[in-house]
């Protein structure tokens, strides 16, 4: 396949899961994953401003994941406020896709020699920067993504910025999180045990791996510090076991890229005898909707056939189909027939059994390479 038919496949896709009826900041690993064959970079990372107001980050890349901690570090943050624009400003101020130079409050020479340059970025191998800030109609952000390349003479050229930039209003469609939530399945589940004081007790592998994919950016799996949400639980249990709160068992979500992440709290009997101890049931949840699409490109479908699998998995008809894909009803019954074909199916019923069982054996893609 050549590097412009890749390119222009990869944009239906985007165009596609564009007007599919999902969307938020979860699509962000698959659509970074589509932008891949748009555009060359090495590194990619989306931020937001999530549910509880705070910025949060997704990053595509696991050497930068490991030094993300680091970024958070409060030196770092004042390093980045005086070396370049913050978040908050990009979201007012960016329109259109704009490069490293234009993000930075110093000349380069300069910040070529600043701490954030030398401490974060080029560690990180994010020397050359793609960035924009896609905007639904009526200018509305949806976040920031950022495309990063290693080497900086490898400059974004005014073509490929170009190219980005024609993509922001599908885009901002994939990413706007303020869309309807949908359907949840519970994927993983953990406990840990810590005092109410937030002194971890004992936490097993998988709710690591949970808290690393719920507080990537704030959390490191080798910490024995709680992250910030799951020690105002503990606050939350110590009121009510001291009858200052009168409410149930406190509990808290967030959502990430890599789902929607459920806490738990509630007070534990200590076998030493300790009556502070509690336990935190951490719930890794994925929409139904992404583990569908997920699963339909790992089986490399015909696109219209692809999309007519996902409607039909949705429950729509032929006809409700036909309308959303703006062809005849004929042409969808030709792919549901293929699809019955291509997996021995006798009905739609059969059909999505077959997709069910590849939901099951389909890992998501938190990490793209």
């Amino acid at each position: 396949m050549t590097d412009a038919t890749r390119r222009r496949k990869a944009l239906q896709r985007i165009r596609r899961l564009a007007c599919l009826d999902i969307s938020g900041p979860q699509l962000a690993p698959l659509l970074l994953r589509e932008l891949r064959d748009v555009l060359y970079f090495d590194s990619a990372g989306y931020f937001w401003r999530n549910e509880h107001g705070a910025t949060d980050l997704f990053m595509d890349d696991q050497a930068v994941i490991d030094l993300l901690p680091l970024y958070m570090d409060d030196y770092i943050q004042k390093a980045e406020r005086e070396a370049g624009r913050s978040f908050e400003e990009g979201l007012r101020e960016d329109f259109g896709p704009i490069r490293t130079e234009q993000m930075i409050k110093l000349p380069l020479r300069q910040f070529l020699r600043h701490d954030y340059y030398n401490l974060i970025l080029r560690p990180m191998g994010l020397n050359q920067c793609a960035s924009l800030v896609p905007r639904l109609a009526g200018g509305r952000p949806t976040g920031a993504l950022k495309l990063y390349r290693r080497d900086p003479r490898h400059h974004f050229t005014d073509d490929e910025m170009r190219l980005f930039g024609a993509q922001e209003r599908y885009l901002a469609d994939v990413l706007d999180h303020t869309a309807a939530g949908h359907e949840q399945d519970l994927v993983n589940d953990a406990i840990l045990v810590t005092t109410l004081d937030g002194e971890l007790q004992w936490i097993s592998d998988q709710a690591r791996q949970i808290l690393s994919l719920a507080f990537s950016s704030r959390w490191h799996q080798h910490s024995s510090n709680l992250p910030g949400m799951l020690r105002f639980l503990l606050k939350k249990l110590s009121q009510l076991s001291n009858g200052r709160e009168a409410q149930g068992l406190p509990h808290a979500a967030i959502t990430t890229p890599h789902g929607r992440f459920v806490f738990k709290a509630r007070l534990m009997v200590s076998t030493t005898g300790q009556d502070n101890v509690a336990g935190i049931r951490v719930e890794h949840h994925r929409p139904r909707h992404l583990r569908v699409l997920e699963a339909l490109r790992d089986m490399r479908l015909p696109p219209q056939q692809s999309e007519t699998f996902y409607w039909l998995s949705q429950g729509f008809s032929e006809q409700d189909i036909a309308q959303r894909m703006q062809i005849s009803i004929n042409t969808v019954v030709y792919h549901r027939r293929q699809l019955y074909a291509r997996f021995g199916a006798a009905n739609r019923r059969e059909l999505l059994s077959q997709l069910d069982i590849a939901i099951q054996t389909t890992s998501p893609q938190a990490i793209i390479r």
